[in-house]
């Protein structure tokens, strides 16, 4: 095998795959015979695999074989021909990022425009995959949601959840009920039929009005179904904040998670893991005390978390209570109105307002004049309103978009270094002006690895890529090693940072050199090239499912 022994391996001993073996003999053809051509070459790149075991996880020049989608090589490729060569001198070759908590499906990765779907700011990042479905909302036909990616043409991979709250639409409607024995066994028929087209795993979000109904138990009998079939449990818990006015309370939220994770035998994932409100302050080290005790106890839990202390969303998701507005606008018009009722919605918004301060809220920029990049005591002043006032009028004239400037420093910075912390983004939700739809990694790489050096640059990588790769079962992504998908980030370490701000959350992050998507260059000089190279990352057909994907 004349090829394998002049290049040598990246992976000695027991990583070495047989598979590589026959990539290898299938490239270079018979013996005494040159090597078939890599179709891209990445040559003098400082290459980082994702890897977290220490000897490999170091960055080192090398040179990247890509044939087809699959990377075939990684070593010296001195001399080898390739109908494409990319000089990755003096540039980071990494694995392609992998959005943990996006919700990108909402707005670009299936819109109409095609150049939308490309989804320039995610491209612009080296964001190569998004894991969707999450907070709870991915839908019931799983196998139709992968059909209209491959039928559309995606900008980057995709692979979803099925969700909570199209579960219990399905079964129970809205209503504020718990289900019976034949409803829930209706309910985990729908999960199990989900998982079987395809689903990596069953999602909930329990903060949010209707899935808030679920009992614990309901959760438990839910994601057991999925867990059966191989899935994650993955949810944005109940509270992120302590002082809740449900009275929940964030410590107790992720208890809940980790008990669900343990009896439903499944592993349990904490969508963007964060202490949110004054309250919260210094809860990090508690939460961070239960996962590692479970994870020691054989229970896996993993999370992700987004590079902003600001929430985004609009007036009415984050301000007026989740009971008044969960049945629509005009019943929570109505509902705003009710004499008998203003007791308990002004002191409700008035403890969110004392957790964040009303001079951290900003108003989007994008939101109609006269409140365009306002915070919520500007408006109250001009309005000569109290703030609780101006909040409620502001939902009345339209609800615009807000940011929140509700989470802990400090916790936040305890929970970045987690090991079991992977990056994801929150972005893509409709109407939302943040700028983690278009910096989330750019803006972690920038503060806090090159101007505050919170992660090495290995930690930042492996947290983008393998970290959720392995925590939502992906195979064949989010490492840079013979055999995977050729999802590859490339760019400049000096350059690559954010330009979005709270005012310009749109604004295309920069030092991206390419992004290649399954093996084809996605985006180059600072723009997509128009390739829509994505596709589902379906996981093969679990044991127990009639029938193939």
């Amino acid at each position: 095998m004349a090829w394998g022994k002049r290049y040598g391996w990246i992976f000695p001993g027991r990583r070495r795959a047989p598979i590589l073996s026959c990539l290898v003999f299938l490239l270079a053809g018979p013996a005494g015979a040159a090597p078939e051509p890599f179709d891209i070459l990445i040559a003098g790149g400082t290459v980082y695999s994702g890897d977290a075991a220490p000897d490999m996880a170091a960055g080192r020049r090398a040179d990247v074989g890509i044939v087809g989608d699959k990377i075939v090589f990684v070593g010296d490729g001195a001399g080898h021909a390739a109908k494409r060569r990319i000089d990755a001198s003096g540039l980071v070759v990494s694995p392609g990022f992998i959005d943990a908590h996006s919700h990108f499906e909402m707005t670009q990765l299936l819109a109409d425009d095609p150049a939308v779907r490309a989804s320039p700011a995610n491209l612009a990042q080296g964001v190569t995959g998004h894991v969707v479905g999450v907070d709870g909302e991915g839908g019931l036909d799983v196998a139709g949601f992968y059909a209209k990616a491959r039928r559309l043409g995606v900008g980057q991979n995709i692979a979803t959840y099925v969700g909570l709250r199209a579960v219990r639409r399905a079964v129970l409607g809205t209503a504020h009920i718990a289900p019976d024995a034949a409803q829930l066994a209706a309910m985990q028929k729908l999960v199990r039929g989900a998982m079987c087209e395809g689903a990596i795993g069953f999602s909930t979000g329990l903060f949010y009005d209707m899935q808030g109904y679920a009992s614990t138990e309901e959760v438990i009998a839910l994601a057991r179904q999925a867990g059966v079939l191989g899935g994650v449990y993955d949810s944005h818990i109940r509270s992120e904040a302590e002082a809740d006015p449900a009275g929940y309370g964030f410590v107790r939220a992720v208890e809940e998670l980790i008990r669900i994770a343990r009896e439903a035998k499944i592993p349990g994932h904490i969508g963007h893991l964060k202490a949110s409100g004054r309250s919260s302050g210094g809860k990090a080290d508690t939460v961070i005390s239960l996962v590692e005790r479970a994870r020691a106890e054989g229970v896996e839990v993993t999370a992700d978390q987004y590079a902003f202390l600001a929430h985004g969303g609009s007036v009415g998701r984050q301000i007026i209570p989740g009971w008044v507005t969960r049945d629509g606008r005009k019943v929570a018009l109505e509902r705003l109105a009710d004499p008998a009722l203003q007791g308990r919605i002004r002191s409700e918004i008035g403890g969110f307002l004392t957790e964040v301060t009303g001079r951290e809220l900003f108003i989007s920029p994008d939101a109609p004049s006269p409140y365009r990049g306002k915070t919520l005591a500007d408006i109250a002043r001009a309005w000569k309103l109290n703030e609780t006032d101006a909040a409620i009028r502001l939902y009345r004239e339209g609800d615009p978009g807000m940011n929140t400037f509700g989470v802990q420093a400090e916790d936040f910075r305890r929970f970045m270094v987690q090991p079991w912390v992977a990056t994801s983004s929150d972005g893509g939700w409709p109407g939302d002006s943040h700028p983690r739809n278009a910096a989330a990694f750019a803006t972690l790489y920038r503060s806090f690895v090159h101007d505050e050096p919170l992660l090495s640059m290995e930690e930042f990588v492996r947290r983008s890529s393998s970290a959720t790769a392995d925590a939502a079962r992906l195979p064949g992504r989010g490492y840079l090693k013979p055999g995977y998908f050729a999802d590859i980030a490339i760019f400049d370490p000096e350059d690559f940072r954010p330009q979005a701000t709270y005012f310009h959350p749109a604004l295309l992050a920069r030092g991206m050199r390419f992004t290649l998507v399954n093996g084809v260059v996605a985006f180059e000089d600072g723009r997509p090239t128009g390739d829509l190279a994505g596709r589902p990352m379906i996981k093969p057909v679990p044991p127990g499912c009639a029938g193939a994907l």
